[in-house]
């Protein structure tokens, strides 16, 4: 199993070793190291840098409700494409999400923060709901619940 501590471990004796140096095994590990490595030597290197200010944190699993596999999400995924292809009508949708679903979204992606500020970006409700692939569902699912 890999801990963090033996990576560090690695990275540095990597760092201390210089450019020149290889591990002689391979491991997930090492290939971590290397790639932390290269990384590092890159970020040292560059003249200039671009900050993106785009915060999300990666979750391997489901936030929505469903119980679905992965590979069950994809084919679905792939499914609700072929349907929403723009010579379908909208009314197809319904054999896809059900009203309290397309509801659900919409009260997520609407609601507001005491600002009168949007409280979730496109990329969050694509977080919470995986089915939906693309933000003109939610046109779509606006003019179906209307």
């Amino acid at each position: 199993m890999t801990t963090v501590s033996s990576i560090v471990s690695l990275l540095t004796t990597r760092i201390s070793r210089g450019a020149g140096f290889r591990f002689n095994e391979q491991s997930k590990e090492i290939e971590l190291v290397e790639h932390l490595y290269t990384t590092i030597q890159n970020f040292i290197s560059c003249s200039s840098y671009a900050i993106e200010n785009d915060i999300t944190l990666d979750y391997d699993g489901r936030f929505d409700d469903s119980s679905n596999s992965a590979s069950e999400n994809s084919e679905i995924d792939e499914e609700v494409d072929a349907i929403f292809s723009e010579d379908q009508d909208d009314k197809s949708i319904l054999n896809y999400f059900s009203l309290d679903y397309m509801k659900q979204v919409l009260a997520y992606y609407d609601e507001v923060d005491g600002q009168g500020n949007r409280k979730h970006s496109w990329r969050s409700v694509n977080h919470r709901f995986r089915r939906i692939p693309d933000s003109t569902y939610l046109t779509r699912f606006r003019r179906y619940v209307d």
